[in-house]
């Protein structure tokens, strides 16, 4: 406290502990529970106060999910996946070096510090300086809802113990991703006692629907008949049932990838061929358009022959195992990129969709002409952006989450043939792929 006097602090002041806990001083009253005894005693850094009694510990988030553990009931499952990344790491500005041995730093004195990236990505609810509100599933809930995440991180054999540890990880951090809450950081005016919609330190304004819950304190809301553990630095919501299903979560957004950008796409046919195929991206000026990222990517074929056919094939990231999307193609209008071009506009694509994908976590990718599929001959209307479906609820068995090669690869071929029938072109405008996940609307224990 330096040289404020405790004789001059109001019912208002804390004193902060030095564990980093606060607590109210009211004249010679910690906490409204301990008197303090006597005068002080100055020392040569301080004062010394005695005390009539114990301070009651006032635990933290993180220290209160690790006090709850009884059975069904309790938050082990949550606590121990949180403990396995605890790091404890050297402080080099706080140690006392003590020389050079074998070209490494030895320290006389080394000052060590806990670091958890979970906390640092989700909430510092380990933090007394922080305030949170954290919705923890017991273990019974835990049990009954993961097998559901994990069956959407199955990863290919060929990963090994990678794929596992991947499985392991991102089921579970899927799981939490959005029950922590910052009350800070919720938009103003905000009621405690009732708010009118809540996010999650996960939420981006990128995807509003994901990690938001209007009224949770109401009846069907996120936190309505769930009681509240006070913490030092928040509130415990212990969820005896689980209202956040898959489909409020980040990792069940779109995937879309931009046909423009050149590592999004292949111009090696199913055939094999590798020559044929040119590509030209080209930007969107008229603004009477909506295109996606502002470019299309025009697809035609230099071949002559029986053989022509434009083809391109999309490289599909971040898809998820055992989840059904509905596959999606935006083309483009050859007037998004020229006003001028009429006449092209007025003539009909036709396409046909073929995947391919790994068929099982220990199989091969489906190649050449063994690809599935998914519609054919197609007609699209080049008078304006033409979004198709092509296929609704495909599911993979293999997840791609985190990879940097894709396992689902979506080819477009357009007409085939010599002649090119009346009223048509052979050129393909495709401005986006989307795979829109369709996972189980939710995940509560009743439905376990």
């Amino acid at each position: 406290m330096y040289n404020q006097q405790v004789s001059s602090l109001t019912k208002d002041e804390t004193v902060k502990m030095m564990n980093g806990k606060r607590l109210s001083l009211t004249g010679s009253m910690l906490n409204g529970e301990v008197n303090m005894v006597g005068n002080g005693v100055p020392s040569s850094n301080g004062m010394l106060y005695k005390v009539d009694g114990p301070a009651t510990f006032f635990p933290n988030i993180w220290e209160r999910v690790r006090m709850d553990l009884e059975g069904d009931n309790g938050l082990d499952s949550v606590a121990n996946f949180f403990l396995s990344w605890n790091r404890i790491e050297l402080d080099e500005e706080a140690s006392v070096p003590g020389g050079i041995v074998d070209g490494e730093t030895v320290y006389l004195d080394s000052v060590m510090y806990n670091y958890n990236p979970i906390f640092n990505q989700l909430g510092r609810i380990d933090s007394e300086d922080s305030l949170y509100w954290f919705v923890a599933p017991t273990n019974k809930i835990w049990k009954e809802n993961i097998d559901l995440y994990r069956s959407y991180f199955e990863y290919h054999k060929s990963l090994g113990e990678d794929g596992d540890s991947l499985q392991n990880l991102y089921s579970k951090f899927m799981f939490l991703y959005s029950s922590f809450f910052n009350v800070r950081s919720q938009e103003l005016p905000f009621n405690e006692a009732n708010p009118d919609s809540i996010v999650a330190t996960t939420y981006t304004s990128f995807y509003p629907d994901c990690s938001k819950f209007e009224w949770p304190m109401q009846a069907g809301g996120l936190l309505h008949g769930l009681t509240p553990q006070d913490c030092s630095n928040g509130r415990l919501y212990k969820a005896t049932d689980w209202r956040i299903p898959p489909t409020k979560l980040i990792y069940m957004t779109p995937v879309q990838v931009e046909a423009e950008y050149a590592n999004n796409y292949s111009t090696v046919t199913l055939s094999g061929d590798s020559t044929s195929i040119q590509v030209n991206a080209v930007e969107a000026t008229n603004e009477n358009f909506k295109v996606s990222a502002g470019g299309y990517l025009v697809v035609k074929d230099a071949r002559s022959g029986r053989t022509n056919q434009p083809e391109i094939t999309f490289k599909i990231p971040s898809t998820l195992s055992n989840c059904p999307y509905d596959i999606k193609v935006v083309f483009a209008s050859p007037l998004a990129g020229d006003s001028l071009a009429k006449e092209d506009a007025q003539l009909k694509r036709q396409f046909t969709a073929k995947i391919r994908y790994y068929s099982s976590r220990t199989g091969d990718m489906i190649e050449g002409s063994n690809a599935v599929t998914l519609c054919t001959d197609v007609d699209v209307d080049a008078t304006r952006m033409d979004t198709i479906t092509v296929k609704e609820g495909f599911v993979s068995p293999v997840c791609n989450y985190g990879e940097e090669d894709s396992r689902v690869l979506l080819t477009i071929q357009s007409i085939k043939g010599r002649t090119v029938p009346d009223g048509y072109s052979k050129d393909l405008a495709i401005d986006c792929v989307i795979f829109e996940p369709r996972p189980t609307s939710g995940s509560g224990s009743d439905e376990n």
